[in-house]
């Protein structure tokens, strides 16, 4: 492994010691990125928000278990304990009004499924339309080594394992062959 990437992972050591590391290896993740950043005290703000809302989440009046975050001062991070009340879809739609929510309280959007969160050289996140990701491959500001926010992972496992990737195994390699 490589210098970047150790370093990477020590950034993410919160992720991989979060409550769902104890959760089902197939239970559910929502993951939503921000169209912008925010200002310290919002991203403390909006983790605490985050937090209330996963200690808070119903399914039919119950009460599921799951628990959220808000990691890298971007990533709004939702999982459910698959070996628990599973989420019905009223409470889905419950944690998307929640999301829509904190969209109109930060003024940001986090619905932008063509947005790309990447790592750049000096390990900034970055974040780009994925239009603009073959230009950055052409002016070299992205490799194949470039580490990648893979936000279509939808489980623990995968959010633990595998959502912080080299650009040459994620599928957004297919946008710079």
């Amino acid at each position: 492994m490589d210098t970047t990437t150790d370093s990477i992972n020590s950034k993410i050591s919160d992720l991989r010691h979060a409550e769902w590391s104890t959760y089902a290896p197939y239970s559910p993740v929502w993951i939503y990125l921000s169209s912008g950043e925010l200002a310290p005290n919002q991203s403390e703000e909006l983790k605490e928000r985050v937090k209330d809302f996963a200690t808070q989440w119903l399914s039919h009046g119950q009460k599921v278990e799951s628990c959220g975050d808000f990691l890298f001062d971007r990533f709004i991070v939702l999982a459910v304990n698959a070996e628990s009340l599973p989420p019905s879809g009223c409470s889905i739609d419950s944690s998307v009004h929640f999301v829509r929510e904190m969209e109109s309280r930060f003024s940001v959007d986090f619905f932008d499924r063509m947005q790309l969160a990447w790592i750049d050289g000096k390990e900034d996140l970055q974040v780009n339309q994925l239009r603009e990701i073959p230009t950055k491959y052409k002016e070299g500001s992205i490799d194949r080594h470039t580490l990648i926010f893979d936000n279509t992972i939808t489980t623990v496992e995968q959010l633990l394992n595998s959502w912080i990737k080299p650009l040459e195994k994620s599928w957004v390699k297919n946008y710079v062959r």
